[in-house]
């Protein structure tokens, strides 16, 4: 009789171990799904404050009629030009203007782009907003005809 006990033990214990096994599975794959979903919000949250930023900056850009100076003052945050002669607002992890580029902020970026035949009657822009690392997190185009050009009037 004694013996049918022992087995009984062992039995059990191998069923509790099975058991601590099965619940730290998952644990473990709970765990990983709150990390993955919290990355997600984190990029959806970039991902917003990105598109509000680049519809603010689309919107300037046409009340300033496509002038860059004009565009700046509008923008109403410390506004810098890089080499390739782009516009860039620079904002820091909680998506305030910074005066400069932080290593751990994000970009945004306004590239006029110049096209000869059309820079008097239509100009355009690419808008991008760019996270720390360098990765495009928006792109907007926006375009802005021109309504008065050397005295004439260009209908839109």
């Amino acid at each position: 009789m004694h013996r049918r006990s022992t087995s009984r033990t062992t039995l059990a214990l191998a069923e509790l171990m099975i058991a601590i096994l099965m619940f730290a599975l998952c644990a473990a794959v709970c765990l990983s799904l709150f990390v993955h979903a919290d990355r997600i919000s984190k990029e959806s949250d970039d991902l917003n404050h990105a598109v509000s930023l680049a519809k603010t900056a689309a919107a300037c850009y046409k009340a300033s009629d496509g002038d860059a100076d004009e565009w700046c003052l509008l923008m109403a945050v410390p506004v810098e030009a890089d080499r390739n002669n782009d516009l860039c607002i620079y904002y820091d992890t909680d998506w305030n203007a910074v005066e400069s580029h932080c290593d751990d902020g994000y970009a945004l970026v306004l590239s006029p782009n110049a096209e000869p035949a059309l820079m008097d009657k239509i100009r355009t822009a690419d808008i991008t907003v760019y996270d720390a690392k360098g990765a495009e997190i928006f792109t907007l185009t926006v375009k802005k005809t021109v309504a008065y050009v050397g005295g004439e009037h260009y209908a839109p």
